[in-house]
C-alpha cells in the first residue's frame, strides 16, 4: 500500500468520554511494518479520524484527488494545514489515541482497548512518548542511549506515571 493517508473506509471507533463514538478512517503508516512481528499480530489498521465531519470529507477528498490524478499533497501542506486549523474553534478541545486487541485468551474471544484521553489539549497525546525519553535524555536519567525499541520506552508503570504527570486518562477496558 502506497504510504499516505487513504480516507476510503470508515468505521466505528469507541472511544471513552468526553471524546465518545468516532469515525475513523483507515490510513497508511510507517508502523504498519514493525507492528506485525513486534506484536505477533496477523493484522494491524490504523485508523484516524477529526471530530468535524467536513474536516474528513475535505481530507477524504484530498484522497480521492491523489489516487485519481496522481496530485502530491505535501508541497501546499503551509497552506493546508493552516486552513484546517482555522476551522478547529468549531470543536472541542480534547482527543484520544486509542489501540484495540483481540485474540484468544484460555479459548475465549477477548476484544480490549487501551486508550490515552485528555479532556483538554487533545493534540499533545502523540508526543507524549516521546517528550517523556527527550525529559529522560536531557535529565540524564535515560538508562540507554542511541535508537531504544519501542518496548522498552516505558513500562506500563511508567506509561501511567507520566499520563497522570500531563493530566491525561490512561484507560485498558474490555470492548463487546
Amino acid at each position: 500500500m502506497a504510504r499516505g493517508v487513504r480516507l476510503v473506509r470508515a468505521s466505528h471507533v469507541p472511544l471513552p468520554p468526553p471524546v465518545g463514538p468516532q469515525r475513523g478512517y483507515l490510513v497508511d503508516v510507517p508502523d504498519h511494518e514493525i507492528f506485525p512481528a513486534l506484536f505477533q499480530a496477523r493484522r494491524v489498521e490504523f485508523r484516524v479520524g477529526a471530530e468535524l465531519g467536513v474536516l474528513n470529507r475535505g481530507a477524504s477528498a484530498l484522497a480521492w484527488l491523489s489516487r485519481r490524478i496522481g496530485i502530491r499533497w505535501a508541497p501546499f501542506a503551509r497552506w493546508l494545514t493552516p486552513a484546517m486549523a482555522g476551522l478547529g474553534f468549531l470543536g472541542h478541545d480534547w482527543g484520544a489515541v486509542g489501540v484495540e486487541a483481540s485474540g484468544l485468551v484460555a479459548g475465549r474471544a477477548v476484544r480490549r482497548q487501551a486508550c490515552v484521553v485528555a479532556s483538554s489539549a487533545g493534540k499533545r497525546i502523540p508526543v507524549v512518548p516521546a517528550a517523556v525519553m527527550a525529559a529522560r535524555l536531557l535529565s540524564g536519567r535515560a538508562a540507554e542511549r542511541g535508537l531504544v525499541p519501542v518496548e522498552r520506552w516505558l513500562s506500563p508503570a511508567e506509561l501511567r506515571s507520566e499520563c497522570e504527570r500531563r493530566g491525561l486518562d490512561l484507560m485498558v477496558r474490555e470492548l463487546p
